[in-house]
């Protein structure tokens, strides 16, 4: 599943019962999201779009 972070995308999973994403890759220069990071997201104009840092690894 695609997700948008400032406009660039980030593929996650969704993890079932807790609504949130797993972060599977990230741009190098990110420096928030982490790789199997959760993220908390919100769809807007039939986009996902990054909300807010939920868990790390």
């Amino acid at each position: 599943m695609k997700i948008l972070l400032s406009g660039l995308k980030i593929f996650g999973r969704f993890r079932p019962g807790k609504g949130v994403f797993i972060v599977d890759n990230t741009p190098f220069f990110v420096r928030d999201a982490t790789l199997g990071g959760e993220i908390e997201v919100v769809e807007r104009d039939g986009c996902l779009w990054y909300r807010s840092i939920v868990g790390g690894v």
